[in-house]
């Protein structure tokens, strides 16, 4: 979606404000060199703190593989929580990306740590208790430029057109490069002694990245016009609509506990990453034990044990997030009536999360593993054109599959 011209020339205003700031310390308040990079590292916890904002009202569904662990078990949870009186709505999918910012929390941390304590002394300066008001006044001015950019997201309904992954990696990317350019400008510094290098890497930089920030729509339509697939042109899916009625009474078939518990187990020890740091540990284990050094075996034994454990746990945790508050409806499809559909219900986030039509003529495959065998259950996999769903650990797969494609009345129940 093209910025109309008045929002793009508030947020160049905002750009322009924010990179000012520094400058005008440097020139009227005769700030030190060390109060100007902490004043950039500042920026960049600000900018991480309300790119979290902007990323938790972010409405577009976020893209998790579908098979990876605990991030995937979200890929079709739709959910969210509305704010009373607004037309906000926190989606789960969302706070589910936002753990990813701790991890952006601690780079922060390392780079400001990394710059601040690296930088020669001598080339920067202390910071001397008279800079203190003029650096307050400069933080003020920075936290109110991201509020004005943030209340423009809002205002204009931005985040009807974005997913918290874009937002987050708009927050990443500055932090990373401009981060990259204040570590190396430090070393320069610490070299050289000369402060020029770091103030017009960072300066130059920071401000390149907010330009990319105001223009990305003019980016992107430059992107789709010219097929160069640079990624400015990425357009995130949006909220499928789900139809979850049907034509008569349906049947509701549930997941079997103890099995997609026990399912979930098993799905963690084959993880691969777990399974390498296993095979690691269990052979350092030997090899200690083999060469006498049994109290180092011995921990590294109870570090194993202890992964081994914590790859059950995250099996878990993944299949209870993705089968345990679902519910399969099967009833008369309202398109046709000759056949039967399946909607998937999530019964926690009062959500359903897709449907299978039987008018499609899905390919339908009973799996009994062990799992299964042992709590006497079935797993049915329905293939459709689009997509592909698992009715994991039902007590009994006929209740789908022996009236599947047929006539509506004649698979009532």
């Amino acid at each position: 979606m093209m910025r109309p011209p008045r929002s793009r020339r508030s947020a160049l205003l905002a750009a322009v404000v924010a990179n000012l700031v520094p400058l005008v310390g440097i020139v009227f308040w005769e700030w030190s060199f060390a109060v100007l990079v902490l004043l950039y590292w500042i920026e960049l916890g600000v900018l991480i703190l309300f790119a979290s904002i902007r990323a938790l009202f972010a409405q577009r569904p976020a893209e998790f593989p579908e098979q990876q662990l605990i991030y995937g078990a979200f890929h079709d949870k739709y959910g969210g929580l509305s704010l009373p009186k607004t037309d906000l709505e926190i989606q789960l999918q969302s706070l589910v990306v936002l753990i990813a910012v701790p991890v952006l929390g601690l780079l922060w941390l390392f780079i400001g740590g990394f710059v601040l304590l690296g930088v020669n002394e001598s080339a920067t300066g202390g910071l001397a208790r008279a800079e203190a008001p003029t650096l307050t006044v400069g933080i003020v001015g920075l936290l109110s430029s991201h509020l004005f950019s943030t209340g423009e997201y809002v205002l204009d309904r931005e985040y009807e057109d974005v997913n918290a992954q874009m937002v987050v990696q708009s927050a990443f990317w500055p932090l990373a490069v401009t981060g990259l350019a204040m570590v190396l400008g430090a070393g320069l510094v610490t070299a050289s002694e000369s402060t020029v290098v770091l103030l017009v890497g960072i300066a130059g930089t920071k401000f390149l990245l907010d330009l990319v920030g105001v223009y990305r729509d003019r980016l992107r339509a430059f992107d789709e016009s010219q097929s160069l697939d640079l990624g400015w042109a990425y357009d995130p899916p949006e909220k499928p609509s789900v139809d979850e009625s049907f034509a008569e009474p349906f049947e509701v078939v549930r997941p079997t506990r103890r099995a997609v518990l026990a399912s979930g187990g098993v799905r963690g020890l084959h993880a691969l990453p777990g399974l390498a740091f296993f095979a690691l540990f269990s052979a350092a284990t030997a090899f200690f034990l083999a060469f006498g050094a049994t109290e180092v075996g011995l921990v590294t034994g109870a570090m194993a044990g202890l992964l081994l454990c914590l790859m059950v746990a995250v099996g878990v945790v993944d299949h209870a997030i993705r089968y345990l508050s679902m519910e399969y409806r099967i009833g008369g499809s309202t398109t046709d009536s000759k056949y039967v559909d399946i909607v998937g219900y999530d019964r926690l986030l009062d959500e359903p999360s897709w449907r299978i039509r039987g008018e499609e003529r899905p390919d339908t495959d009973v799996e009994r593993g062990r799992v299964d065998r042992f709590f006497g259950t079935e797993t049915v996999v329905v293939e459709s054109d689009d997509r592909t769903v698992r009715l994991a650990h039902i007590p009994d797969a006929t209740v789908v599959t022996e009236d599947w494609g047929r006539a509506s009345s004649a698979s009532t129940r």
